[in-house]
């Protein structure tokens, strides 16, 4: 099975499986967003599933045995020992049961692959918003290639379950008072428009912050809250629009607004709060954070002042923003 846990230094996760567990989810990822992104209006949405395939890329490339792999225990050892407890064996099945733990003595053979913090972010509230949303039956009948709502639904559940094992890596370091209303907040609110829209440039440019400002575990803890609203569509949340009461005459959907209303609000004043939090911080202030719209904003001066990017002046625009960075060597 997939397994997802926090790096030492926090600077990324790790995700594991054996080869058809990353199989399998790399196609679920990559055969369903493909079939989500290629039936929305955006013009961004060929850009976002080049996103996504960067992710299936790195799961592929795992499976391959390019990246990390490991021995994980697998109790060989032990088994058939409690069916021998309580009845005797048939000689044919002892043999089956000598041959397998000599064949698996030494465990099964997971492989892995580390993602930044930020990147896996973008990744769980993206893939959460499109298996949020919900396809059209007719978008089957004119796709030029083998899949159906059987197939669909069977990657939804994958992603799903990949989605819900990067939230509780989250959940082991985020703050409990940060983690619970911003948890409220994806589950009752999403804009897929929004992340559908989300500027990959962007994510690129807080992935290198967050190598470049935080310089060990415990600073990355107290950036990693800033990252996490930024990332989602908290910063977006109009704060008068969400202090109007709800102004309906059926009561449960008065009281489902009002709760949203002050879950978002809680979770615009945490924003808010760790900004102040990280703009205090004296390596934030070396290395200062800029929220979207504001590195929006500069990225469009930066354009009209020397003309478009291409991937290389991108690069060389973050090295002089942060210094190098050896993203071959991080000390994960």
């Amino acid at each position: 099975m997939i397994t997802i846990k926090n790096t030492p230094n926090l600077v990324g996760i790790t995700i594991s499986g054996d080869y058809r567990d990353l199989d399998e989810l790399r196609d679920a990822i990559a055969d369903y967003c493909q079939f989500y992104l290629e039936h929305q209006d955006s013009p961004n949405a060929s850009e976002c599933e080049e996103m996504l395939l960067g992710l299936c890329y790195d799961l592929r490339h795992a499976y391959q045995g390019d990246r990390d792999y490991e021995i994980v225990e697998n109790n060989a050892e032990n088994l058939g020992e409690l069916a021998k407890c309580i009845y005797e064996l048939p000689e044919e099945y002892k043999k089956t049961i000598g041959m397998v733990k000599k064949q698996h003595r030494y465990g099964n053979l997971y492989f892995s692959v580390n993602v930044l913090y930020p990147l896996a972010l973008y990744y769980m509230y993206l893939i959460d918003a499109i298996t949020e949303d919900v396809y059209q039956r007719e978008w089957f009948e004119d796709i030029k290639y083998e899949y159906d709502e059987m197939r669909a639904e069977k990657d939804i559940a994958l992603i799903r379950c990949f989605s819900q094992l990067l939230w509780n890596a989250l959940k082991e370091v985020l703050p409990w008072d940060v983690f619970q209303p911003l948890w409220q907040y994806r589950r009752v609110y999403t804009n897929t428009n929004y992340f559908i829209n989300y500027p990959s440039m962007y994510v690129e440019w807080l992935s290198s912050y967050w190598v470049a400002a935080a310089k060990d575990r415990t600073e990355r803890e107290e950036i990693l809250p800033m990252i996490c609203l930024e990332l989602s569509s908290v910063s977006e949340v109009d704060e008068d629009e969400m202090s109007a009461p709800a102004e309906t005459d059926d009561e449960r959907f008065a009281a489902m607004l009002n709760e949203f209303h002050s879950i978002a609000l809680k979770c615009v004043a945490l924003y808010d709060l760790n900004y102040e939090k990280i703009t205090e911080n004296e390596n934030c202030r070396k290395v200062p954070f800029q929220f979207m719209e504001e590195y929006m904003n500069g990225i469009s001066e930066y354009v009209d002042q020397h003309g478009p990017f291409d991937y290389y002046s991108y690069d060389l625009y973050l090295d002089k923003q942060f210094g190098a960075i050896d993203w071959d060597n991080l000390e994960w």
